[in-house]
Formats: structure tokens, sequence, C-alpha cells
């Protein structure tokens, strides 16, 4: 972005050129005529008609030339710019399709625009979000670069139509502001705020303003049409970026709730168990981020322990309220939930990796469980760490067959059984997990 400098066009210039030959050519003939009679030649006057001629023929060629170079020139300058747009753009949507938050996509595209040296900005910019507040919609700063720091060191928060932002998100244009310092409508000033000027682009989902973009301008540059489509452009990537990632958030809400629903449609078959799954997936958690597992995987855990019993709705309810000894028909039906479980979650492609931990979590360390006698480490470590917890909570709560063993008695149980029945480290971890909640007493060696 860049003043232009005041010049005669190539087209005028090559008709100056053209005119200035054929004048000179005439005016000397004219000389020789009338000053040197001796190398005069005995000529029409229509000779001179013909040399006047070729001034307007030069002045007319020269135009016709610098036209056709004015116009290669401009073209060349516009495959300059696009080049430069789809360069720009494409460098965005890179960001978009790599990022894995919002909050740093925001970011990195805004560090990416206010870099473009040929659109001549201050490395300063401001990304603002539309949030309601009560009954008020107002902006939220989502990234920034740069900030003075009397703007870094608060919340930026702009009500909608107040300032420069406000008003360009309230009333969906675009504001350019050559001097913020002389603008009446830039009400935001503050002590040692330094001359600049401002771009705003809106943000758009569908007719819904959802952002802007602000960015910090040298004082008195007027941004070129190019500087601005490619600024649109850019908004309009944000805006489907912005409302693809509300979507998936809304999808994988509505999916959770469809996951919690089904966990308690389980829990609520029978009165023994409410509670159980949910119980479950909080422990299994708690030993995956004691793992150091990734946030995705500790969510993926999460959402094994609530439906590690999905199973149990193909059982008969008879046998979960059963308070007498179950008989081998009944421990054989049992023992078909797991796989049950799978068949159930088998349709939904979402849930596929967390399928091993719903048939496994009756394996044994051991290789006695069911339903495939996996043993030690091929048994899968989500189903490994579910089987604890699944363990704990049963121990932990009253059943139709018998009551509660207490939390003390249940961690002693884990003991035992380690490397038995459970990996006993994964042992180990949750004994960690429950001295640091002080579930039991601990020791100092930080065991019950």
């Amino acid at each position: 972005m860049q003043f232009r400098k005041l010049s005669l066009s190539p087209s005028i210039m090559f008709a100056l050129v053209g005119a200035v030959i054929g004048a000179t050519g005439y005016i000397f003939y004219s000389l020789i005529d009338a000053f040197v009679p001796v190398v005069r030649i005995d000529s029409p006057a229509s000779v001179r008609f013909y040399l006047l001629g070729a001034v307007f023929v030069f002045a007319f060629t020269g135009a016709v030339m610098g036209r056709v170079r004015e116009e290669d020139e401009r073209k060349k300058k516009e495959i300059i710019q696009r080049n430069h747009e789809l360069s720009a753009l494409n460098s965005v949507s890179r960001i978009i399709s790599k990022s894995s938050s919002q909050d740093r996509m925001l970011e990195e595209v805004l560090a990416e625009i206010v870099g473009l040296h040929f659109l001549g900005m201050m490395r300063k910019g401001i990304i603002f979000l539309v949030e309601n507040e009560g009954d008020e919609r107002v902006l939220r700063m989502a990234a920034s670069l740069n900030l003075d720091q009397a703007l870094a060191d608060g919340e930026v928060r702009i009500p909608m139509g107040y300032c420069l932002c406000g008003k360009a998100a309230q009333e969906d244009k675009s504001i350019i502001s050559l001097n913020c310092m002389k603008d009446p409508d830039h009400t935001m000033q503050y002590d040692d705020m330094e001359e600049h000027g401002h771009i705003i682009i809106p943000m758009k989902s569908e007719q819904t303003v959802i952002g802007i973009m602000n960015f910090y301008m040298p004082p008195d540059v007027l941004p070129s049409t190019s500087d601005i489509r490619l600024l649109k452009g850019v908004a309009r990537q944000i805006s489907v970026a912005i409302q693809n990632n509300r979507l998936i958030a809304d999808l994988e809400n509505l999916s959770m709730n469809i996951i919690h629903a089904l966990s308690s449609a389980i829990d609520a078959k029978s009165s023994w168990t409410k509670g159980h799954s949910e119980r479950v997936s909080e422990y299994a958690a708690a030993m995956g981020e004691r793992l150091g597992m990734d946030h995705r995987l500790i969510e993926r855990i999460r959402l094994a322990g609530l439906l590690h019993d999905i199973g149990k709705i193909g059982t008969y309810d008879t046998i979960l309220e059963k308070t007498e000894k179950l008989t081998p028909e009944d421990i054989k039906l049992i023992k078909r939930h797991p796989d049950k479980g799978c068949e159930i979650l088998a349709p939904l492609k979402e849930l596929v990796d967390i399928l091993p931990a719903v048939r496994h979590h009756h394996e044994r360390w051991d290789g006695c469980g069911y339903p495939a006698g996996l043993k030690g480490t091929d048994i899968p470590l989500m189903a490994r760490i579910i089987m604890i917890a699944d363990a704990f909570d049963t121990m932990t709560y009253d059943r139709p067959y018998r009551p509660s063993i207490g939390i003390d008695n249940a961690i002693l149980e884990l003991k035992r059984c380690a490397g038995s029945q459970f990996d006993p480290d994964i042992v180990e971890v949750f004994l960690e997990i429950c001295c640091a909640k002080k579930m039991f007493v601990c020791s100092e060696s930080g065991k019950a």
C-alpha cells in the first residue's frame, strides 16, 4: 500500500513524443524553405500538409503504443496483486486447517496478515468476537498482536455501536479511519496513544455479524481497493472456520448428551447401579491424567468409562436385581455384555477407538478373564484402566447380593489382586490418586 506518484501516463508521453517528432520535421522544412533558398526544393504546398499530417500520425501512433504499454503495465500489476492475494489466502487456509484450537488459529491468522509487507500495516491488530452478555451483545477480544500496554493490561470489552469497532459490528460495514486521534467516532482513547489509522472488517456467518478484524495502519495512509478485497476474503475464511468450530462443538455436545443418556439408561436398569458409569468414567479419566496422557486420549477414556456397560441393555433386568446366588446360566448371560456392547456401538464410526476398552474391561492380567482370555499387556491399556475403576466402584457400593466392603477394604483388595487380576502398575497409579484425594490413610511411602 503506497502513495501513487503524480506522473504522465505512457499513452500521453508517447503522444507527446510523436507530436514533437512530427512538429520538428514540419518546422525544420519550413525553416529551410524560408531562410536557406540555396537548398530550397521547389515543391508543392501539399508537402507541407503531408508533414503536418505526420505530426498527427506520430501523435496517434504514440498514443496507441502508450495505451498498449499502459494496459500491459496495469495487467502486470493486477496479476502481481492477485498472486499476493491468492498466496495470502492460501496461507490463511493452511493456518485454519492445521490449528488445534480456535484461539491459536485467530492469533496465527492475525500475525500472518499484519506481516504481509505489501499491505503496509503496522504490526498491530485485534480480532473481536461477538458474545451475549445477558440481554446485551458485546465485542470481546479473542486475539491480539503487539497491543499498547494500556489495552494489553485489561480485558477489552466493547458494547455494540460503541467506538469504531462497535459501530462496524452493529452496522455491518467496513470502516477506514485515516487518523484515529482526529476521528470523533474513535471514542476509546487513552494517554500516550500514538497516531494511527484503522481498517475494520466485519466477519459474518450467514447474515449475522460474529466478530470484526481491526488492523492498525500508519496515519493518513489510504488502503487500496485490492487491499480491502483481500481483507474481506480473510474475514470470510475466518467466519467459515468459526462457524464450523461452533457446529462441531454443537455436534459434540449433542453426542455427549446422547452418550450420557445411554449411560443413564444403563444405570437406570437397576437402582443398585445408579451413577456407576459416571463414577467409573471419572476414575478412569483421573488415571489417564496421572499417566500423562494427552487431553484427547483422556476424553476417549472418559467416554469409554461411560459406555463400558452399554451391553447390559441387552441383559435381563431380573439378573441385575437378583439377591440369591447367580446360576451358571445367569453368569453366562452376564458375560455376554462386553460383546453385546461392541455390537451396539459398532455402527458408530466415531466410537470405533473405544470398542476394545468396552469389549475387554473384564479380562484379567493373568489371562483368566473374559471374553477373549487376553493376558498382560495384550489387554488394551484403556481396558486395563477401566477394569480397575469398575472393580473399585463395584466394591465400594452396595449390590443386591452383598453390601459395600468399604473404601479401605476395596483398596486392600486391589493391592492383593495386583499382578493377578489387575495391571500392577496401574493399581499403583490408582493408589496414588486415592492417596492424593485422601480416600484412605496414606503411609509415608504413599501406600495404604
